[in-house]
């Protein structure tokens, strides 16, 4: 883990982490992210940066003030997490503070939207939102997130940054719409599902002017170039078939399967898309996995209300078969 565990300055953000062999001869790091005693912090998380700017989130364990995340060293000799290769690993915490010696005043109805709200350049891109306060005294704040007549959207969200990293932080959406409700702490700060965002905004993907006219439809025109990648290890093999279904419209077939001689636990077909990584796998047998893509109207590859920019196959572990 030598020049991957990158410590932070802050001096109640802790990052340590375990080595050890498992029976296999393979070595697995178990890093633990924790808070110095006397602080609190709303979030804490493993993060990993992947080809030096890709930042995920990789904590498969957390609690309070805590998180984990199981590295696994591959057959290539690096450190892997869901078939990516952490160039850098870290703890992110937000919302940090000292443990109170004593009731601190409540602060609920003081919260403003001033400086979190953050408008689009994009003219089809609307946010708005209404605060008000409730019979408790405190406030809570609406925020929308809509498209503009004539526009439509293939995704409409509402997000939050939090430190580093950014959520999805909608908790009501339809067509063209979306919503989420923040609310005032006792600190004084808006909060949504427990996190304590610096900036609010409106995330859109695929905006295109309503047509006049029925369009072309293009089906048939995907394409899997630059989708599927292969991970580099050896012993997976990916591949697809693309093919045209009855109505002329195109299905890419994704087959994942290990070199003789080999096991490979969990194997899987997994999927980037929007921000974040996808289990697609729709078939799986031992050392087989299966999915497949179908191309809509507007010409992109569709699985799951998802559209995959890239498309691989992984495992956690793989092992020589034994003699």
């Amino acid at each position: 883990m030598d020049g991957i565990i990158t410590e932070s300055a802050e001096p109640y953000n802790l990052i340590n982490y375990e080595e050890k062999e498992n029976s296999d001869g393979c070595k697995t790091a178990n890093v633990t992210c924790s808070v110095a005693e006397g602080w609190d912090c709303a979030v804490v998380e493993v993060m990993g940066t992947f080809d030096g700017q890709v930042v995920y989130i990789i904590s498969d364990k957390s609690s309070e003030n805590f998180a984990s995340s199981s590295l696994t060293c591959r057959h290539d000799g690096q450190y892997n997490y869901l078939g990516l290769n952490p160039t850098s690993v870290w703890c992110n915490t937000t919302s940090c503070t000292p443990k109170p010696t004593e009731p601190s005043e409540n602060k609920c109805n003081a919260c403003t939207m001033d400086g979190i709200l953050k408008e689009d350049s994009e003219p089809y891109k609307l946010i708005n939102y209404e605060e008000k306060e409730n019979s408790d005294g405190c406030k809570t704040a609406n925020v929308t997130c809509s498209v503009a007549e004539g526009w439509d959207c293939d995704i409409v969200e509402v997000m939050g940054t939090v430190g580093q990293v950014v959520y999805k932080i909608s908790d009501q959406s339809s067509e063209n719409f979306a919503s989420s409700s923040l609310t005032c702490s006792d600190v004084g700060h808006y909060t949504s599902f427990g996190l304590q965002p610096t900036d609010v905004w409106c995330n859109t993907h695929t905006c295109t002017p309503k047509p006049t006219q029925p369009s072309e439809k293009k089906c048939s025109t995907c394409s899997m170039d630059g989708i599927i990648r292969d991970m580099g290890v050896e012993v997976i093999f990916v591949n697809y078939e693309e093919y045209e279904n009855s109505n002329g419209c195109k299905i890419a077939n994704i087959t994942c399967s290990v070199a003789d001689g080999w096991n490979c636990s969990d194997l899987s077909v997994k999927a980037f898309s929007g921000a974040a990584v996808n289990d697609i796998t729709r078939q799986y047998i031992q050392n087989f996995a299966g999915s497949f893509l179908t191309c809509t109207d507007d010409g992109q590859y569709t699985i799951l209300d998802l559209s995959p920019t890239l498309v691989w196959c992984d495992s956690p572990i793989c092992t020589p078969k034994p003699a």
